[in-house]
């Protein structure tokens, strides 16, 4: 039987498939009937195993931008990670496959 954080988190990925990048207060607003103190640890959660992307946006907790990491994505063609970064400092990356959202709900 799935907890109720691994409902949040499948919900959470949904909606920013579907969706695409959104605040926290929208993420939370598509949420109904969870709290932000529901759901904020659950982002924060996504976010440190690399399935979702938070950017600060303002000082306010709801300008916050929620979206899904490059891993997270469901194409799966390869890509390699910042390379314009790497390439500007002459450095190599290995090629990764971007997860499949099967896989990323299956990070857990």
């Amino acid at each position: 039987m799935p907890t109720a954080q691994s409902v949040i988190q499948d919900a959470v990925m949904e909606i920013l498939t579907q969706v695409g990048p959104a605040t926290l207060g929208e993420v939370v607003e598509l949420l109904p009937g969870h709290s932000w103190y529901e759901v904020l640890p659950i982002l924060e959660d996504l976010s440190r195993d690399g399935r979702l992307i938070i950017r600060r946006r303002s000082t306010r907790i709801s300008r916050y931008k929620v979206s899904l990491s490059a891993r997270c994505t469901t194409d799966t063609q390869m890509h390699a990670g910042p390379s314009s970064r790497a390439i500007s400092r002459g450095m190599r990356l290995p090629l990764q496959r971007d997860l499949s959202k099967q896989e990323c709900r299956a990070m857990d």
